[in-house]
Formats: C-alpha cells, structure tokens, sequence
C-alpha cells in the first residue's frame, strides 16, 4: 500500500524539479529576458524607440518574426529617419520570404544612410536569396555590389563579396579582375 505513495511522492518531487528548470531555462534565455525589459519600458511609453527596437531584436532572435515586424515597424513610425529601424525591418521580412517588402525596407535605409556598409550587403545578399525563386533577381546582386563600390570605393568587404558572388557564378575573370586592382 505504501509503494504506490512513494511513487506518486517521487513523481511529484521529479515535476517540480522539471518545473523549476524549465522556468529558470526561460529566464537565463537572455532574449526572453531582453523581451520582458523592453515590454516593461512600452507599457509605461509605447513610442519608445530603444525599447522597441529591443523588443524586435528579441522577438527576431526568437524566432517570433511576425511579432519582429510588428515591434519594427512601430519603430520605423516612432523614427522614421532612423536607418537602422528600416534594415532590421527589411531583415525580417527577408526572413518571412516577403522580398519585395524587405527590398523596399533596404532601400529606404540605404536612402537613410548610403555609407552604410551593412544595408549595401544585406541588399544583395537579399537579391541572392531572391533569385531562387526569381532568377532575374540574380543580376541584382552584381548591380547592387558594383553601385556600393561607387559610394564606397575600395571597401574590403564589398570587394569581397563581389569576388565571391563572380567566383560563385563561375565568372572567375572578373573575379580576379577585382582580385588584382583591389577594387580600385
């Protein structure tokens, strides 16, 4: 008669342990926890910018895209000469496949901010993606490259994913055109 209690009781104790874990895994997740802070801040005030772009980086990293893009995009109506709100929101909608949004989205930022190394990659990086399901799109990377090198003559990262999208198409003249001249 007693065998069966011990069970249960042990039973219980192991739940409670699971339970324990379980909560204290959720909040050492630095991005649940970030979440939690920046929803704070925005009960108190809803047009914080920080806290919303914290809480669009929190939810992308979770993989939460479609709350990523709500958080975003508030941000980019809080601010909307801030390129940054504009990238992130581009690279969700990159993410959720919604590629002519997340063109639209870089190019504003690139609008914003056209020194910005960053936003040219992620543009062409999104153009390399898109040509997966829209091959015209492919030669997109190659423009985009080449108009950021206008802006940014002889910047070793943009070189370098010029080289590596020639390599890639099998164009390795060009590539090493770039290779020698060192974007010059």
């Amino acid at each position: 008669m007693r065998w069966p209690a011990v069970v249960f009781g042990v039973l219980i104790l192991v739940l409670l342990a699971a339970g324990v874990w379980y909560g204290l895994s959720l909040s050492a997740n630095p991005f649940i926890r970030q979440l939690k802070e920046a929803e704070a801040v925005l009960q108190k005030e809803p047009d914080n910018f920080s806290a919303l772009m914290d809480a669009g980086q929190a939810t992308y990293n979770l993989k939460r895209y479609s709350k990523a893009v709500d958080y975003y995009t508030r941000a980019t109506q809080v601010k909307p000469s801030e390129a940054v709100a504009w990238n992130n929101l581009a690279n969700v909608k990159r993410d959720l496949k919604r590629f002519s949004d997340a063109e639209k989205d870089y190019q504003k930022a690139l609008t914003l901010a056209p020194k910005e190394v960053q936003y040219h990659t992620n543009l062409a990086d999104l153009y390399r993606l898109w040509a997966k399901e829209d091959p015209e799109k492919g030669a997109m990377v190659e423009e985009t490259l080449l108009q950021a090198l206008k802006a940014l003559p002889g910047n070793p990262r943009l070189i370098n994913m010029l080289i590596s999208y020639y390599e890639a198409k099998g164009e390795l003249k060009k590539a090493d055109e770039w290779w020698a001249t060192d974007g010059r």
